[in-house]
C-alpha cells in the first residue's frame, strides 16, 4: 500500500507540473506581451520606414531622370531648329533669282526660230560668280507618252557670244555683285513642231559651294511647246440697215 501510494504521488506531482508548465508560459507570454507588440512595431515602422525611402529616393531619382533627359532632347531640337535656320541664312546669304523668258517665231525657211532672254539677278548679301565650260545653257527636243514618260532626242546647246571682230569669242563665266541683274540672251533654230525642254545649269566657286548644302551649282530648267500659230480669219460686219434708218 505505502508504495502504491507513493506511486500514486509521484503521478499526480508529474500530471500537475506537467498543468503548471502551459499556464506559466502564458502568464509568462502574457507579461510579455506588449513588449513584442512595441518590438513588433517598431519593427514594422523601421521596415516600412525604409522601403519608404527606398522608394521615394529611387522614383525622385528617376523623376530627375527624366526630366533631366527631356532637358537634353529639348536642347538637342533647338540646336537643330537653328542649325537649319543657320542653313538658311546661308543659303540666302548667297542666292539668286534665275528666270527663263522665250520668243517663237517663224522663220521663211519653215522652221523655227527660239529667243531665249535668261533673268538672273543676285538676291543674296555676297557677290556671286558663276562659271560653265562651253554654255550653261541647254535646249533639248523631247517624245512623250503614256502621261508622264519623256525622252530626250536632240541637244542644241547655243552660246553666249561676245562682240567680236573676226574669231567668235563666246562668254564663259558671269560675277554679279549684291543686287545685280544681267540679261544673257540665246539663239537656236528648231527644225519641227512639238515639246522642247530648257535648262540653266552654272557653277558656283569652291567658297560659295562650301557654304551652300548642295551640288554648288545655280539650275533652272522649263518646259515649252512650240506651234504654228493659225492666221486670224476676218468675221464679216454684218450691219442691220433697218436700224441705221431710225437713228
Amino acid at each position: 500500500m505505502t508504495l502504491l501510494r507513493t506511486v500514486w504521488s509521484w503521478i499526480a506531482y508529474g500530471f500537475n507540473w506537467l498543468l503548471a508548465r502551459p499556464r506559466a508560459f502564458g502568464r509568462w507570454l502574457l507579461s510579455k506581451a506588449e513588449p513584442l507588440h512595441f518590438l513588433t512595431l517598431t519593427l514594422a515602422i523601421v521596415i516600412g520606414g525604409g522601403w519608404a525611402l527606398y522608394t521615394f529616393k529611387f522614383t525622385y531619382k528617376a523623376e530627375l531622370a527624366q526630366k533631366e533627359l527631356a532637358r537634353i532632347q529639348n536642347e538637342i531640337e533647338t540646336e537643330q531648329i537653328k542649325l537649319e535656320q543657320l542653313k538658311e541664312q546661308v543659303k540666302g546669304a548667297n542666292s539668286s533669282n534665275i528666270q527663263i523668258k522665250e520668243k517663237i517665231v517663224e522663220l521663211p525657211n519653215g522652221k523655227f526660230g527660239l529667243i531665249l532672254n535668261v533673268l538672273v539677278q543676285n538676291t543674296g548679301v555676297n557677290n556671286v560668280a558663276m562659271s560653265w565650260d562651253k554654255t550653261p545653257l541647254k535646249v533639248f527636243q523631247m517624245d512623250y507618252q503614256n502621261g508622264d514618260q519623256v525622252a530626250f532626242r536632240t541637244t542644241l546647246e547655243p552660246k553666249i557670244y561676245a562682240p567680236y571682230e573676226g574669231k567668235k569669242q563666246f562668254y564663259n563665266d558671269l560675277f554679279l555683285f549684291v543686287g545685280v541683274k544681267k540679261e544673257l540672251s540665246f539663239f537656236v533654230e528648231l527644225e519641227k513642231e512639238g515639246l522642247y525642254y530648257i535648262t540653266f545649269k552654272a557653277e558656283t566657286d569652291k567658297k560659295t559651294a562650301q557654304k551652300m548644302d548642295d551640288a554648288g551649282h545655280w539650275f533652272t530648267s522649263k518646259y515649252i511647246y512650240v506651234k504654228k500659230e493659225q492666221p486670224e480669219t476676218l468675221r464679216p460686219i454684218v450691219v442691220d440697215m433697218g436700224d441705221l434708218l431710225f437713228k
